[in-house]
């Protein structure tokens, strides 16, 4: 048993949303329906905000790493060619082709 178990803490959704034991409590199925529809919105902003800050948090790691480059004329850069001709083995040739030269620069980052 896991050492923060606790034998009335829900175990499965349905237990989040129905209630334990999963008896209406002797009310009506309006007053249930109404109570499970308010659980269910509640469950649901967790789950939104809980996705809006995983969503963050990889946004500010990816940025954190990303690197912008800018180039200028003259300067030294390979080429990715990630895909063979046909017929040719993927292995067997390099992926990147160079060195080139800049001759013209269309933007900052191309």
């Amino acid at each position: 048993m896991k050492a923060d178990y606790k034998p009335d803490s829900p175990t499965h959704p349905w237990d989040i949303l129905i209630g334990q034991g999963g008896s209406s409590g002797g009310t009506t199925s309006v007053g249930f329906v109404s109570k499970v529809r308010s659980r269910l919105d509640r469950v649901h902003q967790q789950a939104r905000g809980s996705l809006g800050a995983a969503l963050m948090r990889q946004k500010r790691d990816y940025d954190f790493r990303l690197e912008s480059r800018t180039y200028s004329l003259g300067d030294l850069v390979y080429l990715l060619n990630p895909a063979p001709k046909v017929g040719e083995a993927k292995k067997m040739i390099p992926i990147w082709k160079g060195p080139f030269f800049i001759s013209k620069v269309l933007a900052s980052t191309l």
